[in-house]
């Protein structure tokens, strides 16, 4: 069996890179003497560290976006069918829509025998995508409970869709939780508003009763209007802003729980890894992706805008009240570690 998977460019900064680097990571764990795999980065990257010592061929086009699209509506066509054409993959996966749909119409006029795979990164209710692109596709792999459904609402057979989740690196030491259960981290884009919803967490935080520390991890449109929020809020001297930083995990020593506040997701990759440490997590409860992560035993979900709710949630972790064990934490993602998530995704292949 032959896998091909096809992206357009990516900076190499987010999310999606890091699910397709730990994709040839797992695969090459698990090592099935009767499968290959191949990535065919079809635009380039900025950042090429997350193809390193992996199978991902990166076609470059243009630096500049305006001259990258006027390449992709000249030529994507007619790239993807040669790649088809060399490659005669037995599934071709991609991440984007056009060109899923662009290779399920070259299979269907040359008979290729390939089974294209509709791998979406995105909420559909956030990041639509038109009808005749979305259904052109023989099989969809679903990252999260609440996609699979947003693909059933838009009328995708339920028989074609496959729940895979996304693979995680399991960790071979936790973080340590603080000696006074006070220390916060917030991992993401520093967007007040929007996505990732940062101001959500400042004005919690502003009400909260018992001491703590918080730090950020990340960039965003907003790296200097949230510290003066935080100044503003009286609350500037217990937050740590450490911008973006490379492997963020392994600067951290001490979390008692990780905070996501964002409006939507995926599947949120930030919540996997936290757990995977052994750190407690704390999400709002949006349509997509944390409820396939957060139970009762490894955090706690809040009802997006509820702010009272979620400063009770902090106030629990800070009391250290009947917090579950890490190792506990650990085990609760172990589906998602490498290994089980290949062994899934090679038995749903191979039907």
């Amino acid at each position: 069996m032959k896998l091909v998977i096809l992206t357009p460019y990516m900076n190499g900064f987010g999310g999606t890179e890091k699910v397709v680097a730990n994709f040839c990571d797992a695969f090459k764990l698990v090592s099935p003497t009767d499968v290959t795999l191949k990535v065919i980065d079809l635009g380039g990257t900025t950042d090429t560290a997350w193809t390193l010592n992996r199978p991902i061929t990166v076609v470059g086009l243009g630096k500049h976006r305006f001259t990258r699209n006027i390449q992709y509506a000249l030529t994507l066509y007619s790239r993807i069918s040669k790649i088809l054409r060399q490659e005669t993959p037995d599934f071709l996966i991609s991440t984007n829509p056009l060109m899923w749909s662009f290779a399920k119409r070259i299979c269907e006029k040359t008979s290729l025998q390939t089974k294209v795979i509709a791998w979406y990164h995105y909420s559909l209710s956030r990041k639509p995508v038109r009808s005749q692109m979305l259904r052109a596709a023989d099989f969809y792999w679903a990252i999260s409970s609440g996609i699979r459904d947003e693909l059933i609402a838009a009328g995708i057979e339920k028989a074609k869709i496959q729940l895979v989740f996304n693979p995680v690196v399991p960790q071979s030491e936790m973080i340590s939780r603080s000696k006074n259960h006070n220390r916060l981290v917030y991992m993401g884009r520093t967007i007040l508003d929007g996505q990732k919803n940062l101001r959500e967490l400042l004005l919690a935080l502003a009400n909260v009763k018992y001491d703590w520390q918080l730090d950020v991890y990340g960039d965003g449109e907003d790296r200097d209007k949230a510290p003066e929020l935080a100044q503003q809020l009286g609350i500037a001297e217990r937050v740590k802003w450490h911008g973006f930083v490379p492997d963020s995990w392994q600067q951290i020593t001490e979390a008692d729980a990780l905070i996501l506040t964002s409006t939507y997701e995926g599947f949120p990759m930030v919540l996997v890894e936290a757990l995977s440490y052994g750190v407690y997590v704390i999400s709002s409860d949006v349509q997509t992706g944390p409820q396939d992560i957060i139970d009762s035993g490894n955090g706690q979900l809040y009802d997006l805008g509820k702010i009272e709710q979620l400063q009770q949630a902090i106030e629990r972790v800070l009391r250290d009240d009947n917090m579950p064990r890490q190792q506990a934490l650990v085990e609760s993602v172990e589906k998602y570690y490498l290994n089980n998530y290949m062994t899934n995704v090679l038995a749903l292949l191979k039907g």
